[in-house]
């Protein structure tokens, strides 16, 4: 699923979530209603271009998200510094 795919990102990048809410139900209301709030503004100095692919994956509208996780893999290698999957030894 790239929107959870993209809040994924979103925590890793600002260790908080996309949305925050006082229950659960404002919490699902802002979900469905609000874009998630600005990366930037949490993390000044995150790549503008990779602040702009997780929110795309965050789209409210499905349409307005990345096709296919070989989209959101593209992208990523194009910012030069794709994640790594290998674990530190």
């Amino acid at each position: 699923d790239l929107y959870a795919l993209g809040a994924i990102l979103f925590e890793m990048l600002t260790a908080t979530t996309p949305h925050t809410a006082t229950s659960l139900e404002a919490l699902v209301t802002a979900k469905l209603t609000q874009p998630a709030r600005e990366l930037a503004s949490l993390v000044p100095s995150v790549d503008p271009a990779l602040a702009a692919l997780v929110h795309r994956c965050l789209a409210l509208r499905p349409e307005d998200r990345p096709a296919s996780a070989a989209e959101i893999e593209q992208a990523l290698a194009g910012l030069g510094r794709a994640p790594s999957v290998r674990a530190s030894t």
